[in-house]
């Protein structure tokens, strides 16, 4: 591929975004997050095209699973595990 079609990391940045700025003068797209919805849902149909969290109720009591948590830079965040 040719050089022009990478931004070379030791290059400073040509982005003109700034934090302190208003959205409306952002060079970015910026669409709120979950607008209007749960963070936690009780149906997965309600979160169609979203990314999002499922509140189990009765599948954890009913079939003896726990979901495990570790940090971030762990891989087995949100496992589930059937207990025995």
């Amino acid at each position: 591929m040719a050089d022009a079609e990478w931004a070379r990391p030791d290059e400073p940045s040509k982005c003109t975004y700034q934090p302190d700025i208003p959205l409306y003068r952002s060079p970015h797209f910026h669409q709120p997050l979950g607008e209007g919805r749960p963070l936690i849902a009780s149906s997965c149909l309600d979160l169609i095209g979203h990314s999002p969290l499922v509140r189990l109720n009765r599948i954890p009591q009913s079939e003896g699973v726990e979901c495990e948590w570790q940090s971030a830079s762990s891989s087995t965040l949100g496992e589930v595990l059937k207990i025995e």
